[in-house]
């Protein structure tokens, strides 16, 4: 059973900063299939998702250019989570009895196994050539790390208490980290040896996402789940959200950082603009908006 919350759940900053930028969008449904749609991920104007229109989970996309889905997975057994950069996208399969990690080429249609242990592989991220993953083959959770370009695959993590649900932006990795008897965030610069610790407070943080120098996350710390971040190259911490209700699964694109927010007695999304230091609403419709 995974140990984590599902990091494919997480619905990218870049995402909605795409969608609501792109000329005359007026809020129509990417999919309007029967069955569920969730996890979406966005690359350049392709999204991918999970869906179960099929009776299992099946990975789907959409040029957001052209019209109508595109099926990337058929297997009757389920793919979930994908995670897309470039034209490479990467998601979890059940297809071997156990949860593994695949790729698909949408340039050439050509779909390949990345991991091949008959534990499971879960979580994937991508970045340029780069997957990474959670992996427990060791009996405990770690990060996993496989280059495209090189078709080599890499421990990253060797602790033997739990690392869970990676992000990857460059060269640096982050993720979940149970070393300390609470989660804490830690990450790894590909290019250099030894983890860094991110987070030292010893309430729980999780749920990190990463773009360029800047790492956000929730965190528990005040008695709520709270929106924090980390400016690496500084190493200096900053509060995003102050409100006492929760904030959640945070996402980040470039300067602005998004999450799930229930002061209102709902689930709406809210988001931040670091350097304005100006906080907003993104949905306030009644119903629940959760996971971004």
């Amino acid at each position: 059973m995974r140990l984590n919350k599902r990091s494919g759940e997480i619905l990218t900053m870049m995402l909605l900063i795409f969608l609501f930028s792109v000329r005359g969008f007026n809020g129509s449904p990417i999919t309007e299939a029967l069955g569920d749609q969730q996890s979406p991920a966005i690359y350049a104007g392709v999204v991918v998702w999970e869906d179960n229109r099929n009776g299992n989970w099946d990975i789907y996309g959409r040029d957001l250019s052209e019209e109508g889905d595109f099926q990337i997975t058929s297997d009757l057994d389920d793919q979930r989570n994908p995670a897309i950069y470039g034209d490479i996208v990467v998601w979890e399969d059940y297809r071997n009895g156990n949860w593994d990690i695949y790729g698909y080429d949408l340039s050439t249609r050509q779909e390949f196994q990345i991991t091949e242990d008959l534990n499971d592989q879960q979580s994937p991220a991508i970045y340029g050539s780069m997957v990474v993953w959670e992996d427990n083959r060791n009996d405990n959770w770690d990060i996993y790390r496989y280059d495209l370009s090189e078709n080599l695959e890499f421990q990253i993590t060797t602790n033997t208490s739990n690392q869970v649900n990676p992000a990857i932006y460059g060269d640096t990795v982050v993720w979940e980290d149970y070393r300390n008897g609470n989660w804490d965030i830690y990450g790894r610069d590909l290019s250099a040896r030894g983890d860094f610790q991110i987070t030292t407070n010893t309430s729980d943080q999780q749920s990190p996402a990463i773009y360029g120098n800047r790492a956000v996350w929730e965190d528990l710390r005040n008695g709520n789940w709270d929106i924090y971040g980390r400016d690496l190259s500084a190493n200096q911490e900053f509060q995003i959200t102050t409100n006492t209700n929760n904030q959640m699964t945070p996402g980040i694109f470039e300067d602005n950082v998004i999450w799930t927010d229930e002061r209102n007695g709902n689930k709406d999304i809210y988001g931040y603009n670091l350097p304005a230091e100006w906080e907003f609403q993104i949905i306030t419709e009644p119903n629940n908006q959760e996971n971004p």
